[in-house]
């Protein structure tokens, strides 16, 4: 199996065969809709990996559900539920992504705080 930029370039590579790619455990809010649908909800992902995730909902779909999950850098993606209760679901992306691309870019520069130890008062 190859990295996830190799397996994006293979349109023939099927995601369901990956199942149980290595995930990362997140914490990153999202949208949610069902598919044909304008309504969407808020869910927290707590796992992601290039094939599916784990996320907590106020209500989950029924498994074999058509949804899509927006996530940022990438937009809508399609996936299907395959399982859900106690408030958490799981989904299987309809494509490979790379989780990677949806973590926030923090830029800039970094400048430590001046060392005032010096002016410390001690008590």
């Amino acid at each position: 199996m190859g990295t996830v930029s190799n397996l994006k370039k293979d349109p023939q590579i099927n995601p369901a065969s990956l199942r149980g790619a290595p995930s990362k455990s997140v914490f990153i809010r999202a949208l949610m809709r069902f598919q044909g649908q304008d309504e969407a909800m808020a869910i927290t992902i707590r796992e992601i990996s290039s094939t599916g995730m784990k996320a907590s909902t106020m209500s989950a779909p029924f498994p074999g559900g058509k949804i899509e999950i927006g996530l940022r850098n990438l937009g809508a993606v399609p996936a299907t539920v395959i399982w859900a209760g106690g408030g958490m679901m799981e989904v299987a992306f309809d494509r490979i992504i790379n989780p990677d691309e949806i973590k926030m870019k923090i830029t800039g520069t970094y400048t430590p705080a001046p060392d005032n130890s010096a002016n410390l008062r001690r008590i």
